[in-house]
C-alpha cells in the first residue's frame, strides 16, 4: 500500500497537467474584414470535445486532458489546426484569437442515389420535436434584454472623389467627412427591456431605458430584435415584416435542400451542422443558412438565415443563439439582426445596420396574471429618465467603445441644432394624414380631392394638436369643388375625458357633399396613399347640412366605438325624386330631413399596439376585424321625417394558405327597415363609371365591384363578398423582372322594397345575385416609390350584358410603396 501510494503522489505531483482543466479561450474573425465570426466549430482533435464561438465570434474551451492542437472549422472557410507547442501544453489556461481565411465555397445540391438524404432524418427529428422546443409553447417566462443597434458605413467608399466631385466636396469637407466616421457611428440606440409571456399569446415588453443619439425624446427606441421573429420555429419566420416559409416547417423537405456540412460537440452531445437553402425550381418566399442542431432534444442550438432572394437594395441577415436553460429548455439568448442598404449613402457606399440584442435573467412558469396584460405589446415605463452609465454598464454585454461614446456626443449635438425629433413626429403624423405645424395639424386628406361630380377639389383643415392643449381640439375645414362651383367647409371640437382610452365629447356640422346611399364606418380611415380609387368615379352626391353630437373611444377592450345623435338635412342634386308614403300630399320631392341616432363600432379581437413618440401604432390581429352601424330615424322629432332602422356591417380577414400565398375576405351588408330615400338607402358599391366594359378603362379598386356600373344598383338590403387571393412571386420571378399576381372573385346580392317610390333616374335590382372574377398583375413597372399594373375583369352571371366583349373590363393599378 506505501509503494502505491507513492507512486500515486509521484504521478500527481510530476504530470499536473495531466488532471487539471485545459482551458482555452479567444475570438475567431473573417481575415479579410477582420468581422467576428458566429457558431465556428473549436474542436480537439480524436477527443470528441468541442465548442462554438458565440454570436460575436468568442469562445471558450474547456477540457480535461491537454492536445498538442486545436481544429477551427466552419462552413465557407478553410479549415484551420493550431499546432500546440510542448511549452504551451503546460499551461492550463491559454489565449487564441484566430484569423480563418475565406473559400469560394458554394452550395450545390446533390443527388442521393442509395436513399433518403441523412440531414431529412435529423430535421424530421427536429421538426417533431418544434413544439417541445418552441418557447413561445411554454407556459410562461419572463427575461430582461439588452438591445442596441447602429449604422455605420466605409469610409473610404463613402468619401471616394469620383462619386462627390459632381456634388462639390472639397477637399477639406472630405476630411471632415473622413474625421467624423473614423471616430463616430451615424446612429446609435441602446435600450434595456423587460419581457413577460403568458401562453398562448400574452406579451408584453417594456422600455425601462433608452438612450438614442440624436434624439431627446428616449420614448423612440427601435429594437434590433424585433425586425426578426424571435424563435426559429413557426411554420414561417418574420424577418423585417416578410413572411418567409421556414426550413424547419411541416413537409420543409419538399421545398428545402438540406446538406449535413459538419459534426462537431457542444460538452457531450453531438451537434450537426446542416446547411439550407430553397430547392431548384421551387418559387416561394425561402431563406437560406445554417441550422446548428443539438441531438439533446434535437433541439436548434445555433441558426444563420438570410432571404434566399435580395429585394431591392436592402438585404438581411440574422443570427440566433440558444442555450439549454434550468429545466431542459432551449431558449434564445442572443439575437443579430444585420442590414445593408447597398449604394444609401452618396450612390456608392452601402449603409450598414448592426442590430445586437442579449437576454438575460431568464425566468421560466413565473406566476403570471392576464391582468398585467393589455393591447400595447411594446411601451414605455411611465416618467422614463435618463440612467447613468453604472446603470447601464449592469446589462451591456461590453462596455461601449470610444467610437460608441463620440456617436452619443456627436450626433446628439447635431439631433438638436436640426431638430431631429421633430422631424420624425413630422414623418409619423403623415401616416396619420397630418401634418404638424406650431400648435396646428393639417389635414392631408382635405388639402387634394378628385371625384365626378366636384371635379378636382381643393382644401384645407386644420385642428389643434398637443402643443395647444392635451385636453381638448378645435379645427374645421373649407374645400372648393371646380366643376359644381360650390363652398363646403365643417367644423368640430371635443374634450378628451380619457387619456388612456381615448374617449372625448364633441361635436361636429358639417356643410358638404356626400356620396348617396354610400357606407362609411368607424376608425376606419385610408391613408390618403391609399389604393381605392372608386372615390374618383363617384358622380351621385347629396348636398349635406349636418349637425353631430358625439362620445367616442376605446369604451370596451377590442372595440372603438362613437355613440352619436344627429340631425341632417339632404338635398339630392340630380333628377332624383322621391315620392313619400308620410307625405302624400306634397308628391315628389328631392329634400329630406332626418334625425336619428345609434352607434358606430369597431371591434378588433386581441388587436395589438406598439408606443412611440406618445402615439399608438396598430400590429393588427390575427382574428377577423369587424364594423357595424347601428343608427334609429324618428318621426316627427327635430325635424325628423322618417322612422327608419339601419344597419352596416363589414368585416374583412387575411391569412395564408401555406406555399400558396395570401386570402383575404371583405364581407359587406346592409339593412334598412322602413320607408326612406335613396340617401339611406345602399347603392351597390359599384367601381366603374362605365356599364360597357369594353370601352372603358378605369382604376382597380378594392372593397368594390370593379364590373358594375356606379350607381347601377339600388337596394335596401344587400350582402357582397369580396374575395382576392394573392399569390405575391410564387407564379414568376427572375432576377430583374418580378410582378405579382392576384386573382379576384366578387358576388352580391340584393333587394328593394317600393320601387315606385324612386324616380328620375334609372337603377336596376339584384335579387339574381351579380357575379365577377378577374386577375390584378401589379409590379409591371416601378417608378421610385410607385409599383404599376394591370387588371381584367370578366361580369357574368345574370346580369351581364348582352355582347361576350361587353363584359370584358380593363383596369389599370397602380400602389405606393417604401
Amino acid at each position: 500500500m506505501k509503494v502505491r501510494f507513492c507512486f500515486l503522489l509521484l504521478l500527481l505531483t510530476s504530470c499536473p497537467v495531466i488532471f487539471a482543466q485545459f482551458n482555452i479561450e479567444g475570438i475567431v474573425v473573417d481575415e479579410n474584414t477582420h468581422k467576428p465570426l458566429a457558431f465556428v466549430s473549436v474542436i480537439v482533435p480524436n477527443k470528441n470535445q468541442g465548442t462554438m464561438t458565440d454570436i460575436v465570434g468568442k469562445y471558450s474551451l474547456k477540457s480535461e486532458m491537454p492536445s498538442d492542437s486545436v481544429l477551427f472549422s466552419y462552413m465557407g472557410y478553410e479549415v484551420f489546426k493550431y499546432k500546440l507547442s510542448k511549452e504551451k501544453m503546460l499551461h492550463n489556461h491559454l489565449t487564441l484569437n484566430i484569423a480563418l481565411k475565406p473559400t469560394n465555397y458554394t452550395l450545390k445540391e446533390v443527388v442521393f442515389k442509395a436513399g433518403e438524404n441523412p440531414a431529412h432524418r435529423i430535421i424530421n427529428k427536429v421538426i417533431e420535436n418544434r413544439d417541445k422546443n418552441n418557447p413561445e409553447k411554454l407556459h410562461s417566462y419572463t427575461y430582461k434584454s439588452y438591445n442596441k443597434f447602429f449604422f455605420t458605413t466605409d469610409v473610404d467608399s463613402a468619401i471616394k472623389g469620383d462619386s462627390l466631385e459632381g456634388k462639390g466636396m472639397t477637399d477639406s469637407s472630405r476630411q471632415k467627412t473622413k474625421d467624423f466616421l473614423d471616430k463616430s457611428y451615424i446612429f446609435l440606440v441602446e435600450s434595456i427591456t423587460e419581457k413577460r409571456f403568458l401562453y398562448p399569446d400574452n406579451n408584453k415588453e417594456v422600455v425601462i431605458a433608452s438612450r438614442v443619439s440624436g434624439l431627446q425624446d428616449p420614448s423612440f427606441s427601435p429594437i434590433a430584435s424585433g425586425m426578426q421573429s424571435f424563435s426559429f420555429y413557426n411554420d414561417y419566420f418574420v424577418l423585417s415584416e416578410r413572411n418567409y416559409l421556414n426550413p424547419i416547417s411541416k413537409n420543409s423537405t419538399h421545398k428545402y435542400f438540406f446538406n449535413i456540412e459538419d459534426t462537431t460537440w457542444k460538452g457531450k452531445d453531438t451537434v450537426f451542422i446542416i446547411s439550407f437553402k430553397p430547392r431548384s425550381g421551387k418559387n416561394f418566399d425561402g431563406l437560406k443558412g445554417i441550422l446548428y442542431i443539438n441531438t439533446n432534444g434535437y433541439a436548434i442550438q445555433n441558426v444563420i438565415a438570410e432571404p434566399n432572394e435580395t429585394k431591392g437594395k436592402l438585404t438581411m441577415r440574422v443570427q440566433q443563439q440558444y442555450e439549454l436553460m434550468q429545466g431542459g429548455h432551449w431558449f434564445p439568448r442572443q439575437l443579430n439582426t444585420d442590414l445593408i442598404m447597398h449604394k444609401a449613402v452618396n450612390g456608392y457606399a452601402d449603409l450598414s445596420g448592426i442590430g445586437r440584442t442579449y437576454i438575460q435573467d431568464v425566468q421560466f412558469d413565473t406566476t403570471l396574471s392576464k391582468k398585467l396584460f393589455d393591447d400595447i405589446v411594446l411601451d414605455y415605463e411611465p416618467g422614463m429618465k435618463p440612467r447613468d452609465e453604472a446603470f447601464w454598464n449592469e446589462y451591456r454585454h461590453d462596455t461601449l467603445t470610444e467610437k460608441e461614446k463620440n456617436t452619443y456626443t456627436v450626433i446628439d449635438s447635431i439631433g438638436k441644432k436640426e431638430n431631429i425629433d421633430g422631424k420624425i413626429k413630422f414623418f409619423l403624423a403623415l401616416g396619420n394624414n397630418r401634418l404638424p405645424y406650431s400648435i396646428f395639424d393639417v389635414n392631408l386628406d382635405k388639402l387634394l380631392n378628385q371625384n365626378d361630380y366636384e371635379g378636382f377639389r381643393l382644401g384645407l383643415g386644420v385642428h389643434t394638436n398637443d402643443k395647444l392643449s392635451r385636453h381638448f381640439a378645435i379645427g374645421g375645414y373649407y374645400a372648393y369643388g371646380f366643376k359644381d362651383m360650390k363652398n363646403n367647409y365643417g367644423a368640430d371640437a371635443n374634450i378628451l375625458l380619457s387619456k388612456r382610452r381615448d374617449i372625448r365629447i364633441g361635436a361636429a356640422y358639417i356643410h358638404d357633399v356626400a356620396e348617396s346611399g354610400g357606407q362609411g364606418f368607424y376608425d376606419n380611415t385610408k391613408s390618403f396613399l391609399n389604393e381605392e380609387f372608386r372615390k374618383f368615379s363617384i358622380k351621385k352626391m347629396d348636398a349635406v347640412k349636418e349637425a353631430k353630437y358625439f362620445l367616442s373611444g376605446n369604451l370596451l377592450r377590442y372595440v372603438n366605438a362613437s355613440i352619436f345623435i344627429k340631425q341632417n338635412h339632404t338635398t339630392a342634386t340630380d333628377g332624383y325624386k322621391y315620392l313619400s308614403f308620410q307625405r302624400p300630399a306634397v308628391g315628389l320631392y328631392n329634400n329630406f330631413y332626418f334625425t336619428s341616432a345609434g352607434i358606430e363600432l369597431k371591434y378588433a379581437y386581441k388587436e395589438k399596439f406598439v408606443k412611440a413618440f406618445d402615439q399608438k401604432f396598430s400590429n393588427g390581429t390575427k382574428y377577423p376585424v369587424v364594423w357595424l352601424n347601428i343608427s334609429h330615424g324618428f318621426n316627427n322629432l327635430l325635424n325628423g321625417e322618417y322612422q327608419y332602422t339601419k344597419f352596416d356591417f363589414q368585416a374583412e380577414k387575411s391569412f395564408r394558405i401555406r406555399n400558396t400565398g395570401k386570402s383575404s375576405f371583405i364581407i359587406n351588408a346592409g339593412l334598412t327597415n322602413g320607408s326612406v330615400p335613396y340617401p339611406i338607402l345602399f347603392n351597390g358599391k359599384g367601381s366603374n363609371s362605365s356599364i360597357q366594359g369594353i370601352y372603358h378603362t378605369s382604376f382597380y379598386s378594392g372593397n368594390s365591384f370593379q364590373t358594375m356600373g356606379m350607381n347601377e344598383f339600388l337596394s335596401d338590403r344587400f350582402a357582397a363578398i369580396f374575395y382576392t387571393h394573392h399569390f405575391g412571386h410564387l407564379l414568376f420571378k427572375s432576377k430583374k423582372f418580378q410582378p405579382t399576381m392576384s386573382v379576384v372573385t366578387n358576388l352580391g346580392i340584393g333587394s328593394l322594397s317600393h320601387k315606385e317610390q324612386h324616380e328620375g333616374i334609372e337603377f336596376r335590382t339584384m335579387e339574381k345575385g351579380f357575379y365577377e372574377s378577374g386577375m390584378v398583375i401589379n409590379n409591371l413597372y416601378k417608378l421610385t416609390f410607385l409599383r404599376f399594373g394591370v387588371g381584367i375583369f370578366y361580369r357574368y352571371g345574370p346580369y351581364s350584358n348582352a355582347l361576350p366583349q361587353d363584359n370584358f373590363y380593363f383596369k389599370m393599378s397602380w400602389t405606393f410603396f417604401l
